[in-house]
């Protein structure tokens, strides 16, 4: 009743957790199904415990990303952020002081966002859309 290396590599990551837990089934033991399978104890018990609480659901994958981010920036600031970049062509620090001065809103000098560094910087501009990657000049020689 070993399963294979070679079937498991082959298999869908479900197809292989709904194996494990008919394994489990059968021989009723997570030391022998940690055997079986080549894995350990604690793999078994994952899967087990998720096919227990989700049932065929708690064999997918999980997202590990997080929920919310406390510190991002909010929403109506960031878009004012890039509305002044895209509009007005000013870099952070001019942003940061325009933003404290006309709306009383405080960010770092230092602001970083995707987003902004992605749409905004002339490394963008230089990529034309139907491109995907950049041009070696960008990049010196080694």
């Amino acid at each position: 009743m070993e399963v294979l290396y070679r079937e498991i590599y082959k298999m869908k990551a479900v197809e292989a957790r709904r194996r494990l837990v008919k394994t489990y089934e059968k021989t009723s033991s997570i030391r022998k199904t940690a055997k079986l399978w080549g894995t350990s104890r604690l793999v078994v018990r994952k899967w087990m415990r998720r096919y227990h609480q989700s049932g065929e659901k708690g064999l997918k994958d999980v997202s590990r990303r997080p929920k919310r981010c406390p510190w991002r920036t909010p929403l109506p600031i960031e878009e004012k952020v890039l509305t002044m970049r895209k509009e007005k062509g000013y870099g952070r620090r001019r942003i940061a002081w325009f933003l404290l001065r006309e709306e009383k809103i405080e960010i770092s000098q230092e602001y970083h966002n995707p987003y902004f560094e992605m749409c905004c910087s002339p490394r963008h501009w230089a990529i034309s859309s139907n491109d995907l990657h950049y041009s070696l000049s960008f990049f010196p020689s080694r």
